[in-house]
Order: structure tokens, then C-alpha cells, then sequence
């Protein structure tokens, strides 16, 4: 017999409430991801949970579902990058955490160097662009104005011909081209308590790094840009929240990584902004820059060179309604040699003890260099996702490697099998559950 219910004292019959939760798959899956042809492999591993239909809406429709904003970058006076224990250790541990970080120089004023206003009239002048591919200005011997929308660009090497008073721009050039050299050796000094462990790619010597090295001169015009809102989260001022852009939010120049050694960039006219992602949380921090400011992006070849120990530092320029409607900077990239070699860099950060990627350990992979990072992207009670990267095999030769943009909602997702709900690439491109594929993130190179 079915147990008696209980009568209150009004002589009423109470039910007992019992609470039901709906059962959860704490089943493990894997996700593949594809994201273009050649690069970087990603794949995720995540727990079914109530939370998962969440998760995958945000990665299928491009927005970050983190929730912790971007870290501050460091701040370090340029006086003292020689010193281990002042901004060379402080350097070296920004560039670890961040791939980023600004030098103050007391007494400077790049805001108001003179050949910003040569640049300006170079740009505003009637001369005829010339074709010129954007990729290929690490071998251009000389200047020119490209034709692409929206976007004009000069690149100066060392002693090129070119609009510009030769001595003004070549002045420019030796300055930056220093600085980058002692923010490189001080970043050496940092990780391995010596400040040559970059010596081989830079090969001051012969000048061959100066040679490499290029300034550029970028102008951005808001009247001519395409429309393009941004996809990711920004931080806001003051309030440490992480919000979605705005749709009146444009991109100047997608997120990308530079592919040199050092990429410096000098206070810029105009109200865009420079943006640095955190590579911990995937948000973006917008960098002000005052006139004696400067800021250190790493490159892909020092994160290289560095066995890993320092994370290139993926950036963008976006614009907002608050900003003018054009924009000129100023842009360093410090390059190694074509035939510059990293063994020498990755013998002496193995044997420091500096913490690395072990992948690039003697006899990883039948000598074969990978980088293998993961970063955390979610985690709550019962949910972790991974983004993991893994560089195919790789020659000696510093630019063999090339980013190309690829087009947005190049996302691909399979679920047990089946394509992800937001979804919107071709069909052609589903693969197996579980397959790992060499895949791009979409960057594009400087």
C-alpha cells in the first residue's frame, strides 16, 4: 500500500515536493576545427554539459564567450632594458605573459618626429601608385604608395631612394633599429641571464639585419575603408568589463602577427587605436601611446628563436566613432637574415633552463620543430575547452613561413558527426569527428 500523506492541522492533505534535475552526458567529445589549408592545427576536447549548445554558439558565430578582460600591459622606463633585475627581466617577463609590452624614453618625441609630415605630403601628393604586392615588402628595395583601398603604405629599407629626405628617414631608421636590438638582448638577458642568445639571427656584424629590417609608414583612410564591424570583445575604459563591439566599430588592419623579430610602433596621428589580444582570455586591450612611448609587439621569429618562452603577440588597429577620419603610423619590424638559423637561440634557452616548449627539445619528432601551446579559453565546474597549436615542419629560413587572411566564418565544427547550428562553410569541408587537421586561425601577415 501506497504510504499515507500527512494532514496539516487545517485538515488539508500536503504533498511532498520532491526536486528533479535533468540528468547530464558528462560523456567526453572531441571537436575538430579547420580553419584554411596549411599552419596551425586546433581541436577541442569538452564535456557534454547543459552549457555545451552555449559554448558552440559562441565559437560558431565568431564571439568570445570569456569573461575575464585583458591585463594591462606593462609599462617599463627604456633606461633600463641592460639591467636583469629592472625592464630587461621586466621586459623579458612581459613578453612571456603578453608578447607585448611599452617603453617610456625619456626626452623623445616620436609624435612629432618631422618626417611624419614628409610622410603625410608623400601621401597626399598626386603620384601614381604603383603595384606593388603587400607580402612581399621584406624584399622591395625602395618605397611606394599602394594602391589597395583604404590603406597606403610606404616601406623604407636602409639607404633605398624614395620621396623622403634620405638622411631624415635613414636617421629614423638607425634609432629604431637600435632600440629593437637592445629590446631583443634584453629580452636574451631576461630569459637566459645572457644577453646573446639572439646574436646568431641578428648578425649585426655584416649589417645583415639592418638590411632585412624595414620602416613603414601605414595610412589608413575611415572614408575608403570597408565596412567590416568587428568580431571580437573589447574591454572597456575604466570599467574592466568585456563587452561585444559595436556595430560603428571598423577594422583598419584584421588581427594578425608579425612575422619578424621585434615590430615597434610609434604614437600615431589620428583617434584608431592599436589593440593587443591577451592571449590568456582571447580579449583585447586598446593601447594609448604618449609621444616619448613606444610599443613592443614580439614577432613570430622571436617567439620561435625563444623556443617558445615568449608568446607572439597577435594586434589589430580598429576604429571607432570617436576617431578621426585618417590615420598615419609609424612602424618598425626588426628582422633577421633570410638565412639566419635558430638552433644556435634554441641551444642557448634549452641549457639556460629557461621554461619552454619541450617540443623543440633535441630529438623531438625526429627532428622535426613543432609548437605545440594550449590555451585555456573556458573553464567553469564541469567544462574545459582547449585551443592547442601545432606548426608543421619547418626549414631554416626565417620568412619560409607566411600568414594569409582568411575569410571571416572560416569556422568549421563537427559534433559527433554532424555540423554545428551557425555553421556556414561548405560542405565540402566537413571531416571526420575526432580527425586532426592542419588548420589556420585567420591572421594576416605584415
Amino acid at each position: 500500500m501506497p504510504p499515507r500523506r500527512k494532514k496539516s492541522a487545517s485538515g488539508t492533505t500536503r504533498r511532498k515536493k520532491v526536486k528533479t534535475e535533468p540528468k547530464e552526458d558528462n560523456s567526453s567529445l572531441n571537436i575538430s576545427v579547420r580553419c584554411g589549408e596549411t599552419g596551425v592545427a586546433l581541436w577541442f576536447k569538452l564535456k557534454k554539459t547543459t552549457k555545451f549548445n552555449k559554448i558552440m554558439d559562441a565559437f560558431a558565430s565568431r564571439r568570445p564567450f570569456f569573461s575575464v578582460p585583458a591585463t594591462p600591459l606593462a609599462r617599463l622606463p627604456a633606461t633600463e632594458l641592460s639591467s636583469l633585475g629592472g625592464a630587461g627581466g621586466a621586459l623579458a617577463a612581459a613578453l612571456r605573459a603578453r608578447g607585448a609590452a611599452v617603453l617610456k624614453f625619456k626626452g623623445l618625441d616620436f609624435g612629432r618626429h618631422p618626417l611624419l609630415a614628409e610622410a603625410n605630403a608623400f601621401f597626399n601628393s598626386t603620384t601614381q601608385p604603383r603595384e606593388h604586392r603587400l607580402d612581399d615588402d621584406s624584399m622591395s628595395g625602395s618605397g611606394y604608395k599602394s594602391p589597395e583601398t583604404g590603406r597606403e603604405l610606404y616601406v623604407h629599407h636602409r639607404g633605398s631612394p624614395g620621396p623622403f629626405t634620405k638622411s631624415a628617414a635613414d636617421d629614423l631608421f638607425d634609432e629604431l633599429h637600435a632600440i629593437s636590438l637592445q629590446v631583443t638582448r634584453a629580452t636574451a638577458l631576461g630569459l637566459t641571464g645572457s644577453g646573446t642568445a639572439f646574436d646568431e639571427l641578428l648578425d649585426t656584424r655584416s649589417s645583415r639585419s639592418a638590411a632585412s629590417s624595414c620602416l613603414r609608414f601605414h595610412k589608413y583612410s575611415q572614408d575608403s575603408m570597408a565596412k567590416d564591424p568587428l568580431r571580437d570583445a573589447r574591454v572597456l575604459p575604466g570599467g574592466g568589463t568585456s563587452v561585444p563591439c559595436a556595430g560603428a566599430d571598423l577594422v583598419a588592419c584584421p588581427r594578425h602577427v608579425d612575422r619578424g623579430l621585434v615590430t615597434l610602433i610609434l604614437p600615431c596621428s589620428g583617434g584608431s587605436r592599436l589593440e593587443v589580444m591577451d592571449p590568456k582570455n582571447g580579449y583585447v586591450e586598446p593601447v594609448d601611446l604618449a609621444d616619448d612611448e613606444v610599443a613592443v609587439l614580439c614577432g613570430h621569429t622571436l617567439s620561435v628563436a625563444s623556443c617558445g618562452a615568449v608568446c607572439e603577440a597577435p594586434h589589430r588597429v580598429s576604429w571607432t566613432s570617436a576617431s578621426g577620419n585618417e590615420r598615419l603610423a609609424t612602424v618598425f619590424t626588426l628582422r633577421a637574415p633570410p638565412d639566419g638559423r635558430f638552433a644556435a637561440a634554441h641551444q642557448k634557452i634549452i641549457e639556460s633552463g629557461c621554461p619552454h616548449d619541450k617540443a623543440y627539445d633535441p630529438g623531438y619528432g625526429a627532428h622535426r620543430i613543432h609548437s605545440a601551446s594550449s590555451i585555456k579559453t573556458f573553464k567553469g565546474d564541469e567544462d574545459v575547452a582547449f585551443v592547442m597549436q601545432k606548426f608543421s615542419e619547418r626549414n631554416a629560413s626565417i620568412h619560409s613561413r607566411r600568414f594569409e587572411p582568411v575569410p571571416a566564418r572560416h569556422l568549421r565544427f563537427l559534433y559527433d558527426g554532424s555540423r554545428v547550428h551557425g555553421d556556414q562553410t561548405p560542405a565540402s569541408l566537413d571531416m571526420e569527428s575526432g580527425e586532426q587537421l592542419d588548420c589556420f586561425e585567420p591572421m594576416m601577415g605584415d
